[in-house]
């Protein structure tokens, strides 16, 4: 899975080192990331992966490395605005869909100052798709 999760951030990293650092004020299209290319962003980026998906789905299956905050969870701007708003963040939930969860999410921490937070399009379902794939 190492390998897969290097090709997915090399391929990451060539499209988004073509746009510019902060997707701050960016519309959902701009600031939304096919699965595809997650993983060349990861490489060089070292992204943090942030499920919004509920404690029960992200037990299910989650993403390497990824940490759950529940976009439901009260205290989710809590815990959100207490993360380095330096990083970059790929989000995610189980569709990544507009007016969805991770979709919600990231217009929240763009709201809260964050600069390099990205909608993982698809969500969850695209990543497992993809990793059929390969």
């Amino acid at each position: 899975m190492g390998k897969k999760l290097y090709i997915l951030i090399i391929l990451i990293l060539n499209v988004c080192t073509n746009q510019t650092e902060s997707t701050k004020g960016f519309t959902y299209e701009q600031r939304s990331i096919k699965a595809e290319k997650v993983a060349s962003f990861l490489a060089a980026k070292q992204p943090i992966i942030l499920d919004v998906r509920s404690e029960s789905e992200y037990n299910t299956d989650h993403l390497d490395n990824a940490i759950n905050i529940p976009f439901v969870d009260d205290s989710f701007e809590l815990k959100v605005s207490n993360l380095d708003k330096n990083k970059t963040y790929f989000v995610h939930c189980a569709a990544g869909v507009v007016n969805g969860r991770s979709f919600n999410a990231t217009r929240l921490m763009d709201s809260l100052g964050f600069e390099k937070v990205y909608n993982l399009e698809g969500g969850f379902t695209a990543w497992k798709k993809y990793k059929m794939a390969d």
